[in-house]
């Protein structure tokens, strides 16, 4: 991550101390499967074919599966104090069962989220 504008490097490695914390929350409320995912496609960098072939599943279903881990750690970031605050959304973020009428299957849109 980059230096947020006029704050010194150090200053802002020390002060993004607690977001990594809250970041680090989140993962750990997702389940196992969520987690795997997320390390493979993100860490790892595997495509979803490597993926697939190593879960023993589709390659259509293995994408939805990575996508709905992504949301699901997402709805966790939106819903944690800590990174609200850090992206000045605090108080202003609904979660996704709320703005898309309880269909968490569909990721909600800016314009939704925030009007």
């Amino acid at each position: 991550m980059e230096a947020r504008p006029q704050v010194e490097p150090m200053d802002s490695v020390v002060g993004l101390q607690q977001l990594r914390e809250a970041v680090v929350d989140c993962i750990d409320q997702l389940s196992a499967e969520d987690r795997f995912l997320l390390e493979a496609a993100h860490i790892e960098r595997a495509t979803v074919r490597e993926l697939a072939a190593r879960m023993g599943l589709h390659k259509s279903y293995t994408y939805r599966l990575v996508k709905r881990a992504e949301l699901r750690l997402r709805d966790q970031c939106l819903a944690h104090v800590t990174i609200l605050t850090y992206l000045g959304l605090a108080g202003s973020i609904m979660p996704t069962e709320v703005v898309n009428d309880g269909r968490a299957d569909q990721p909600a849109t800016a314009a939704t989220a925030h009007g």
